[in-house]
Formats: C-alpha cells, structure tokens, sequence
C-alpha cells in the first residue's frame, strides 16, 4: 500500500534523528528506578516497535502509524514534568513530527484527488442531478447535525485505549475541543468545537476501530 510506504519512509526519518534516541526502545523503568511508570503510562510505545509493525504489515491505515508514533511524545510528556529536559525534546519532535505528516496527508491527498479526477469529473453531473454533494467526503466540509450526533454516540463505544487516542489528536490539532476538569482528572470533548478537518480524521480513526454510526461492529482476529 503506497501510503503505509510514505509513512514508513517518514517514520524512518524520525528514527535517524539524533534527537529521538531516547525514545526508540521500551523505557527500562526497572534499572532506572521509575517503579510508577507502569501506573502512569498504561500503554508504552517506542519508535522500534512501530517500524517493527509496519514491517509485519500489522498497520491498516496511516492514522493508525502516525496515533502510534503520537503516543510515543505523549507517553513522555505524560510522566515527565512540563518543562522538563525530557517533555521539552518530546513536545519538540512532536511539532516536527506534525509538520511532517501534514504535509504527507497533503501529498497523499493530492495523489489521490489525481488518481480519481477523471472518475470524479464524470459522476459530478449525476451527483448534482440527485442533489449528492460530490465533495461530501472533504476534509473541510462542516458535519452536519446529524452526523454529529452519531459522531457523540460512536465515542461512547470505543475502548478506553481507542477513547485516549481520539483525546490525544483532539489536544494535538484542536486542544479548543477538550475541557479539562484537573480537580476531577477528567476531560470532556465537546463535539461542536472539533474543527471539520480533525472531525472527519477522528471519524476515519473510529471506522477503522470498527465503529460507525454509533455502533461497534465486530472486528475480524488478525
């Protein structure tokens, strides 16, 4: 798949800067002494064990790669102190890290608004004779009312790992969305203050989870 081959290429990139070397294997919490790591990061992730995956082919789409290599900045920040050396370097690569993917999603976009031209030119006339909007599928197009309600309900059946993500891409790309309740340690989405961009990539992500329409559907055993 041409784009797990893009991502794989920049996740590569990530790999060779001199920079990310404290995060490309598991932390080794036991000889550093860190016996609350386990309890503050519940899902560990390091640079190695996501070429490793894409190398197995074990990655669906490249949301999928770019949520991992995310959990890998967040996992860090998570435990270490706002403004420590090590937050400082993770939320450094992770603006690198964004920068890069988005103009990937933009390449990515570009190639396949390319690929379909001519199937898209020829189904415009039928879309707008049935009253379809052809560009329904943009990244940029409002959700409508409906679309978030079923949005709202498709958040109550994902995991709490899957739950995390969505909260991770939300507070990278449209922290507006999140209120954060620090005395309660909770955080709450409020759909209407998603952007359409990261609405719809959230949608996508919740698909693949096997989610849609408010209903989790059963996902086949790899």
């Amino acid at each position: 798949m041409e784009d797990l081959k893009e991502i794989t290429k920049l996740v590569e990139k990530v790999i060779k800067s001199p920079r990310a070397e404290p995060f490309l294997q598991p932390v080794d919490w036991k000889a550093l002494g860190l016996f609350d790591y386990p309890m503050t990061v519940k899902y560990p992730m390091n640079l190695y064990a996501i070429k490793t995956k894409l190398a197995e082919g074990a990655y669906r789409a490249v949301m999928d790669v770019a949520e991992d290599v995310r959990l890998v900045w967040n996992n860090c920040m998570t435990y270490n102190a706002d403004g420590s050396d090590f937050y400082l370097l993770a939320n450094g690569l992770s603006q690198s890290f964004e920068r890069d993917f988005a103009k990937l999603c933009s390449k990515l976009e570009k190639a396949s608004s390319s690929s379909s031209s001519s199937s898209s030119s020829s189904s415009s006339a039928t879309a707008a004779s049935s009253g379809v909007d052809s560009n329904s599928g943009s990244n940029d197009l409002e959700p409508t009312a409906n679309e978030k309600q079923k949005f709202s309900r498709s958040l109550f059946k994902v995991t709490k790992e899957e739950l995390g993500k969505i909260i991770t891409i939300c507070d990278n790309k449209c922290p507006k969305a999140l209120s954060k309740n620090a005395s309660e340690d909770e955080v709450e989405i409020n759909v209407d203050c998603i952007s359409p961009r990261v609405f719809w990539e959230i949608e996508l992500y919740m698909k693949n989870c096997g989610v849609e329409d408010g209903k989790k559907l059963k996902k086949k055993v790899q």
